[in-house]
């Protein structure tokens, strides 16, 4: 999407790749994002049995210390890219598109940098964000808020976990499949060549109803709860045991995260691709909830033995540092778009060849970038946070 921020040289590429399935089928894959949703609940829940085994009562006082350190991680070095996208960056360089890119950054960094701060940002996007990509930032602080509100009401009470945990998708179906219905919303998000120039489809409110908002990602709360309740009270009961119990984990794993992704970009480009209201309402208020089902049980799976190569790479040794930069990176990575694309003297040539390339490009410079974040802010901070919290 980053490739098409400024101008291109062949536009065509850009206006057809619109009706091809792979190129659809790729922008779909960002539903997989609600992964790190899925993560973050499912070890908060682990985290929160481990102490009340210990603890056997968990206070208000707890819950209130893990949310201030929470903030305290998110924070620390979110204030420092705040503070060099709104004063420093923009001054690293010049050029055509220079100014139209860093230029608006540093402008709504000064602005909007509150909203940051205050992880509401996520409701703001009419008035233009600072760091566009921590949107996921505030849904995730907020959802970890109520979570761990539920897991203090509900230790006692583990009927009302599953009770609550239930409501919370039922509240996202319902609300999206009405915003969706009542609104008259395409079938999803079209990722037009017009929404993707300058991003502007972040502003549509079928995007926002449908990904940024607290409500549109509480399927990765509730799942993340539900399974971190399991993996917490039956860790050591093996729940997947027979052959065809394996089967059936890896058909429903498949067909719930990828069958949910390629029936999108399927029936987006197909003939029979139709803008029903209700259709796009039906569609849109359970795609989420089937595929981050599908990633929770993935990761359950996981835990149980299965998934063979790609557990095998999970658990490989260096996928752990990259795990503790991958924050950092996510983190900074937005930065070194915009400056890429900055950067840029003419226009592109839209292609397979630029879109690889800068990927590299970013992956390599937000991971070197995230080994200083991390050593240097990250990981002192939460070390403090440990010692006084």
């Amino acid at each position: 999407m980053s490739s098409a921020l400024v101008a291109v040289s062949n536009p065509q590429t850009v206006e057809k790749s619109i009706t091809s399935f792979t190129s659809v089928a790729l922008i779909s894959h960002l539903i997989l994002f609600q992964t790190f949703f899925v993560i973050s609940f499912f070890l908060t829940t682990i985290n929160f049995y481990s102490h009340l085994r210990r603890a056997h009562y968990v206070t208000l006082e707890d819950v209130l210390r893990k949310i201030v350190k929470r903030y305290i991680r998110f924070t620390s070095a979110q204030v420092i890219l705040i503070a060099l996208q709104s004063r420093w960056f923009v001054h690293l360089s010049r050029g055509l598109f220079w100014e139209q890119v860093m230029g608006s950054e540093a402008r709504l960094c000064s602005e909007m940098w509150w909203t940051n701060l205050l992880y509401i940002n996520n409701f703001f996007f009419d008035h233009g964000l600072c760091l566009l990509h921590t949107w996921s930032l505030s849904a995730d602080f907020q959802l970890t808020v109520i979570g761990l509100l539920i897991l203090w009401w509900t230790q006692k009470n583990s009927k009302r976990l599953f009770l609550v945990s239930g409501g919370l998708l039922l509240v996202q179906v319902t609300w999206t499949f009405f915003y969706l219905g009542w609104n008259n919303f395409e079938f999803g998000t079209l990722y037009t060549p017009e929404s993707l120039y300058g991003f502007t489809f972040l502003f549509r409110k079928e995007w926002q109803a449908t990904w940024t908002t607290t409500v549109s990602n509480l399927a990765g709360l509730a799942w993340g709860l539900l399974f971190g309740y399991i993996y917490s009270h039956r860790q050591n009961n093996t729940f997947i045991t027979k052959k065809s119990d394996h089967i059936w984990w890896y058909a429903i794993v498949l067909i719930s995260t990828f069958g949910t992704i390629f029936f999108s970009g399927y029936y987006k480009t197909s003939d029979y691709y139709s803008s029903s209201r209700w259709f796009a309402a039906s569609y849109g208020s359970i795609e989420k909830v089937v595929c981050v089902f599908g990633i929770s049980l993935f990761i359950f799976g996981t835990l149980q033995g299965l998934g063979g190569f790609v557990r095998n790479v999970l658990e490989w040794a260096p996928m752990h540092t990259l795990g503790t930069l991958s924050f950092g990176a996510y983190l900074v990575h937005f930065v070194f778009l915009n400056i890429d694309n900055a950067l840029k003297r003419n226009p592109s040539y839209f292609s397979p060849y630029l879109i690889t390339s800068e990927i590299f490009k970013n992956v390599v410079m937000s991971n070197f970038c995230s080994v200083i974040l991390t050593a240097f802010v990250l990981m002192p901070m939460e070390n403090l946070t440990n010692k006084f919290l």
